[in-house]
């Protein structure tokens, strides 16, 4: 897309969403892993601050053999619709014996969530204090410009 043709609009928001996108990166992360490590050596469950309290919660994903789920349906446990009705395929390892055309054709694709992308537009440095000075900034002017 050319910015001749299209100028980009003005917001400003997206500068506070890219400066707490970097907080995030630059400082949060490294927070968080070291939150986690210090709970997960020392087996707490929960930890507290002044004003917050971190728990260390386990997830877990369950993936289901879908051999194991074909074996239910070949003997009569499941109907065809129900096996069906349990499937959904991931394409990446089809495209290993079948053509992407041949991959469209079975199934569809549908437009989905709008994602905002935001990206610093020069690659310089970007510093913590430089992060927070600029949230304070942007947000008083804000306040004056919306």
């Amino acid at each position: 897309m050319s910015e001749a043709a299209n100028p980009a609009a003005r917001d400003v928001r997206v500068d506070q969403l890219g400066i707490a996108a970097e907080l995030q990166k630059q400082h949060v992360d490294n927070l968080t892993s070291a939150v986690k490590v210090r709970m997960t050596g020392e087996g707490l469950d929960t930890v507290e601050g002044d004003y917050f309290v971190g728990q260390l919660v386990e997830t877990t994903v369950t993936t289901i053999d879908p051999g194991k789920l074909l074996a239910l349906y070949t003997k009569d446990k499941i109907s065809r619709a129900q096996l069906l009705s349990a499937l959904t395929v991931n394409k990446e390892p089809l495209k290993k014996f079948l053509s992407g055309g041949e991959i469209e054709k079975l199934g569809t694709t549908t437009a989905g969530t709008p994602q905002l992308r935001v990206t610093r537009m020069t690659p310089t440095p970007f510093k913590l204090v430089d992060a927070l000075k600029g949230l304070v900034r942007l947000n008083r002017r804000q306040r004056c410009d919306p």
